[in-house]
């Protein structure tokens, strides 16, 4: 670009505002024409200014950083209030599809201005050999589809037209398909939207009545329930027991009955206990009942209950029917 294109441009430009409010000419004018760089891409958009009437028209073509096959650019220039320039114009890409280009506030004498462009690209937009030079980094690269980015809501997607092939099912869960048997349970559900099945836990009971006469005294276990191996899980015990003691005046009588996983324990701090204060007289045979409940979790393993018992300030007790189940349930 010579000295005196570079002033035709900036002088026909300048006095843009003045001529569009003036009667525009019957012919149109060239006033040049002039490469645009869009840095930091390589591409060099070659744009001819002409005035017709009062709009000036760009028209030309990007480079596309020397590729065989041009890309043709069409546009408008508007004058801004404060002297500067607004150039828009549109590329139509190898592609077919068209990029819409923006180089705004152009200084007349600097001749430099920001972009940006319907891809999402921006930078400094310069004239070579004027204000700078094309920029040293690839191609401009632009978008792959003719939808403007960010542009497309529900009112433009044509109903129940989105299918499964249509959406990413690691983020976007898809129908939900099949079923469970009776008994059995959803436990999850795949990307696809198969369902996987679980059972239901199911519970195991055991009991143990004895009518036996039983005598004991220090910590005893009076009958045991063994459900073998099993997963972790819940277990609930209930025990009734009868017994008959002898009871001494000035001693406090006690009976503790309690269940245990671990024989001959009696830790249970849920024991029942039957007690008799050392104020009663001596009575001889006392008759009683005591029933004891237990609700615990317990691990995978080997699980055995015990129904234990212990008789405190007292010689003996006797047993003389317990009544003992318990109900393990799996996680």
């Amino acid at each position: 670009m010579n000295a005196f294109t570079r002033h035709a441009f900036a002088s026909a430009i300048a006095a843009a505002a003045l001529v569009a409010s003036s009667a525009g000419t019957a012919s149109a004018q060239t006033i040049g024409t002039f490469p645009f760089a869009l840095q930091p891409f390589c591409n060099v958009i070659q744009l001819t200014v002409t005035l017709e009437g009062s709009t000036y028209r760009l028209a030309g073509w990007d480079d596309a950083c020397g590729a065989t096959t041009r890309q043709p650019v069409f546009g408008t220039i508007a004058p801004n209030g404060d002297g500067t320039l607004h150039l828009g114009f549109t590329t139509m890409r190898s592609n077919g599809v068209a990029v819409e280009t923006s180089i705004r506030n152009l200084t007349i004498g600097g001749y430099t201005g920001s972009w940006t462009d319907s891809a999402g690209n921006a930078g400094t937009a310069v004239i070579i050999g004027v204000s700078g030079a094309a920029g040293t980094g690839g191609a401009r690269p632009g978008p792959t589809s003719t939808v403007p980015t960010n542009s497309v809501t529900s009112v433009n997607i044509v109903n129940n037209s989105i299918e499964a092939a249509d959406v990413n099912n690691t983020q976007i869960q898809l129908r939900v398909t099949g079923a469970c048997a009776a008994g059995s349970f959803i436990r999850s559900i795949d990307a696809n939207g198969n369902v996987v099945c679980g059972s239901a836990p199911t519970a195991t009971t055991l009991s143990d009545e004895n009518a036996v006469v039983n005598s004991f005294s220090g910590c005893e276990d009076l009958a045991s329930l063994s459900f073998g191996a099993v997963a972790a899980g819940t277990l609930t015990c209930t025990a009734t027991v009868h017994s008959v003691f002898d009871h001494v005046t000035a001693t406090t009588s006690r009976l503790e009955f309690g269940i245990e996983t671990t024989a001959a324990s009696c830790t249970d701090t849920q024991a029942g206990i039957f007690e008799m204060p050392g104020a009663f007289p001596d009575v001889s045979g006392h008759d009683t009942s005591v029933t004891v409940n237990r609700t615990f979790a317990v691990p995978a393993g080997t699980l055995t209950a015990y129904l234990n018992a212990r008789a405190l300030f007292i010689a003996s007790a006797n047993e003389l029917s317990h009544n003992f189940s318990c109900t393990f349930t799996p996680q």
